[in-house]
């Protein structure tokens, strides 16, 4: 039963992943998200349904359109079966944390939702460096829905730890007049700390910066050494989003807290 339930989760998953692609690529274009048909980016043709097939679409073209064989972004596959990947994670969690059927339903409702917003907050950041205000504050909302969920005595502890959250980002944002750090990455840390509260948010904000720089140092040697331009370098501006939500979500799904981040300088 709950294979099937982990298995379901996955093909949901790859639907809500293609959805949200439509999603960041349309938002804040003009173009409705929820209405019209797909079409192809370089010749413009209508794709037909069998073109549209989640992550597999993309692996029967090869990666190419059919109608006139441009390449298709990779970021279609990638965000499908990053949401796939993370739908199945949170079921897992879900199932482990042992939640009534009626609970369990819920939270795994505002679960699927937050992780689809910041999967496109992730996608949308990459692609133009920016967070919408529209995602940051829904994923910081559902996420005090969720504490209210699952752990309502801790509500205001979670709201503080928010506001620290965000507090933190801010002075780095003011004192540096936004060149170390956009205003979206403080807003986007409200979810941040609504969802993990004080123990867990200071650990996920390490990870954050610590991911952040061993990425951006690996890219970098990878210029240097293999004289290959990425268009990175000491004054590029970095998306930060991924980082914080990688963080967010190691450290929400591992159960890391400040007793664990102890024990790693112990060993």
């Amino acid at each position: 039963m709950i294979n099937l339930f982990l298995i379901g989760s996955a093909f949901l998953g790859l639907i809500v992943g293609s959805f949200l692609n439509v999603v960041v690529l349309r938002f804040g274009t003009g173009l409705p998200v929820s209405k019209g048909r797909s079409r192809c980016f370089s010749c413009n043709q209508t794709l037909s349904w069998y073109e549209l097939i989640p992550l597999f679409s993309y692996v029967f073209q090869m990666g190419r359109c059919r109608h006139c064989e441009s390449k298709i972004s990779i970021q279609y596959p990638l965000v499908e079966v990053l949401t796939a990947g993370l739908f199945v994670v949170s079921s897992f969690w879900i199932v482990e944390s042992g939640f009534s059927s009626i609970q369990g339903v819920v939270t795994s409702l505002l679960l699927y939702i937050m992780i689809s917003i910041y999967i496109v907050i992730i996608a949308y950041d990459m692609r133009h460096k920016m967070i919408p205000d529209l995602f940051s504050y829904s994923v910081a909302f559902i996420a005090l829905l969720f504490i209210f969920m699952t752990s309502p005595v801790s509500l205001m502890s979670h709201i503080i730890s928010g506001i620290c959250a965000f507090l933190f980002f801010f002075v780095f944002w003011f004192l540096s007049k936004g060149k170390w750090m956009g205003l979206g990455d403080g807003k986007l840390a409200l979810s941040l700390g609504f969802l993990l509260g004080p123990t867990s948010s200071i650990p996920a904000l390490l990870i954050a910066f610590w991911s952040g720089a061993i990425v951006t140092l690996l890219v970098l040697i990878y210029e240097k050494v293999l004289s290959k331009d990425i268009g990175i370098n000491m004054k590029s501006e970095i998306p930060f989003a991924p980082f914080i939500i990688f963080g967010l979500l190691i450290t929400f799904f591992l159960h890391i807290n400040m007793g664990t981040l102890s024990l790693w300088f112990t060993l």
